[in-house]
C-alpha cells in the first residue's frame, strides 16, 4: 500500500522527497501495528495523526 501511494503521489518528486515520504510512512505503519487499529481506508482522526507524531519526536 505504501509503495503503492508513493509510485503514484509522489511521481516526479526528487529522490531524496520519495525516500523521506516512504520512510515517514513505514513508521507510521508500524506505530499504527503497534496500536493493534485497523488498517482500513476509512479517514483517520486528527488525533490519531497527532499522537503518532508526538510519539516520533
Amino acid at each position: 500500500m505504501i509503495q503503492k501511494f508513493v509510485n503514484e503521489a509522489l511521481k516526479g518528486k526528487s529522490a531524496t522527497t520519495v525516500k523521506s515520504y516512504t520512510h515517514a510512512l513505514k513508521q507510521f505503519e508500524q506505530w499504527l501495528d503497534g496500536v493493534s487499529l485497523p488498517r482500513t481506508f476509512e479517514p483517520l482522526l486528527h488525533s490519531l495523526i497527532r499522537k503518532f507524531m508526538l510519539s516520533v519526536l
